[in-house]
């Protein structure tokens, strides 16, 4: 048995998604599906960097857990991040308040 205040890591991965949503008015269904406005994109890009920032899932794995999305989406979105971040600022501030 694992102490309450413990978090399996799949759990604290689906609380990033709902709180990235959350954050940005979406539902996770929203966040995980497949329209691409810039508003949803942004939210997405936010998740996964935030997923990836954790260091402990795979491209794949992130991938997956938004929709099915293909690994080099993860990859591209985490490594852009910076870039379209000074295009939208909103993306450092979810993303702070998301880790």
């Amino acid at each position: 048995m694992w102490p309450r205040w413990y978090k399996p890591q799949g759990h604290a991965a689906s609380d990033v998604v709902a709180s990235t949503a959350r954050i940005f008015g979406l539902t996770p269904e929203e966040l995980r599906g497949s329209r691409r406005n810039a508003h949803i994109v942004n939210a997405r890009w936010v998740a996964m960097k935030a997923l990836q920032s954790r260091g402990s899932l795979s491209y794949p794995v992130i991938g997956r857990m938004l929709g099915g999305k293909d690994h080099t989406s993860v990859i591209h979105a985490c490594n852009s991040f910076d870039d379209r971040a000074r295009k939208y600022p909103e993306m450092l501030v979810a993303l702070a308040r998301v880790k």
